[in-house]
């Protein structure tokens, strides 16, 4: 297992997954990635949708098919319009909530399962 600590939004970041990866694809990829928050909630929640959209898009060039994404998910009103879109590529999703996470938190996870992307948008 490799872990790689970086701004999804670099380039950079990209290719240093890719020559992890031997530039082959990965049967996982595991999100913990927030934003930083500036204390309002409907904002918050907004910019972790755009990262968590962001997350999502490199599985074309780093997810083999089949594969699995788990990632960190801050609940809220874009989350059912992210799911939607997650379900485009990935066949099913689960919502996660570990023991150890607060209650009261609005952190999730959501296990997305076997990544089925097609560049062709009728198949």
């Amino acid at each position: 297992m490799r872990f790689v600590q970086g701004d999804v939004q670099k380039e950079k970041i990209h290719e240093r997954i890719s020559k992890y990866l031997n530039y082959e694809k990965a049967d996982i990829i595991v999100s913990d990635a927030v934003p930083d928050f500036i204390g309002n909630k409907f904002i918050d929640h907004m910019k972790a949708v755009e990262l968590n959209r962001m997350v999502v898009s490199i599985c074309d060039q780093m997810l083999r098919p089949g594969g699995n994404l788990l990632m960190k998910i801050i609940m809220g009103p874009a989350e059912e319009q992210l799911t939607k879109e997650i379900l485009m590529q990935f066949q099913s999703y689960q919502r996660v909530k570990p023991a150890a996470s607060r209650q009261e938190s609005a952190e999730i996870y959501l296990l997305c399962k076997n990544y089925d992307f097609s560049e062709d948008p009728i198949a």
